[in-house]
């Protein structure tokens, strides 16, 4: 059920499927479908593209944390927001509570050396 919700909202929202459906229009409303549906072949290409998400963020997430000496969980957070998320979408997310996930925004800005989150997150994008 967790990988339906991941998938719905990568439809929905801004993520890899949205683009994809740019290109292909009913890309999204057949991964929707495969969502209710049994359709085997929108289910493995919806668990395919749950996998490059979870990849490519285990990817961010390490460089992050090699490159300016963050924690594995600061490191997650901060690729986190650079996708856009806010701290109550990445405390949802991680299980956590807001606070703890803000106490790990400031650590991370004392460790970049930033004095705003906007600030962390184009030095960061900009590293990526």
């Amino acid at each position: 059920m967790a990988d339906k919700d991941r998938l719905r909202q990568l439809v929905i929202g801004d993520g890899a499927v949205a683009a994809y459906s740019k290109i292909y229009p009913d890309a999204a409303d057949r991964l929707l479908l495969a969502l209710d549906g049994d359709d085997p072949i929108m289910l493995a290409l919806s668990e395919s593209v749950l996998d490059a998400q979870d990849l490519r963020q285990a990817a961010v997430t390490r460089v992050l944390a090699d490159e300016f000496g963050l924690t594995t969980a600061e490191a997650a957070v901060s690729a986190m927001l650079c996708t856009g998320a806010n701290l109550r979408d990445i405390a949802a997310a991680r299980g956590a509570a807001v606070a703890t996930v803000r106490n790990q925004v400031k650590s991370v800005m004392a460790k970049v050396r930033v004095r705003r989150q906007s600030e962390l997150v184009a030095r960061l994008l900009a590293y990526l």
